[in-house]
């Protein structure tokens, strides 16, 4: 994977493209390793994981999602959700079938519809690039976190605790405070850029979604 992205710190946009596709490339080499160690090991039939993962190059960052995990970006005070659940329960919300909160949609929320591996194959990554600005911070978590703090906690306290290891310490621990029903992983990177005129501030701007673009 190192040997395959260009280490560029500026991307134009046919390269943007160009990485978006490695990267979903990445994804399905990692899909058919699993699927292969599940058929010529008995034992590991049907194994499967989430997976959300990111990777930055000066301003670029490229996201990589495929399960129930999510990647957020805390900017300015602001926290935005990167990612998309690939979960039943998402699937319904969206498809207006179910409510939002509903005992459905609780019911639902731990089916799976995308990961790697699985008695299904697996499925296609989520690819999404965007421009990091000074100051930014990328959140990479799972589920086991995100099911016991909700997006108005996580912000205010990556807001309160300015340093990775501090904010990742108390999101878990509040986790834990409320049951810790599943494993909790939390991953927190800073950014620092010198400032430049031409740089977006924008989040909805700065978000691109590779995953319906042409193969």
């Amino acid at each position: 994977m190192l040997h395959a992205i260009n280490w560029t710190m500026m991307y134009s946009e046919r390269e943007i493209r160009k990485a978006a596709e490695k990267v979903r490339m990445f994804y399905r080499i990692l899909n058919h390793i699993l699927l292969e160690r599940a058929r010529v090991e008995a034992g590991l039939a049907g194994m499967g994981t989430t997976l959300t993962a990111t990777f930055t190059a000066g301003l670029d960052a490229f996201v990589l999602h495929a399960g129930d995990s999510r990647a957020y970006l805390f900017r300015a005070g602001t926290l935005e959700q990167l990612t998309h659940d690939h979960t039943l329960a998402q699937s319904l919300v969206e498809s207006g079938r179910i409510a939002p909160g509903s005992s459905e949609a609780r019911r639902t929320s731990h089916i799976l519809t995308n990961y790697l591996g699985g008695r299904g194959g697996g499925g296609d990554a989520d690819v999404h690039h965007l421009h990091l600005a000074d100051g930014d911070r990328l959140l990479l978590c799972t589920d086991g976190l995100t099911d016991m703090v909700d997006d108005e906690e996580i912000a205010r306290t990556l807001d309160r605790h300015p340093d990775a290891e501090g904010a990742c310490r108390v999101l878990v621990e509040r986790a834990l405070e409320r049951g810790g029903r599943d494993n909790m992983t939390a991953v927190l990177g800073r950014y620092h850029f010198p400032p430049t005129p031409e740089r977006s501030s924008g989040l909805a701007q700065s978000l691109v979604r590779f995953k319906d673009d042409p193969e």
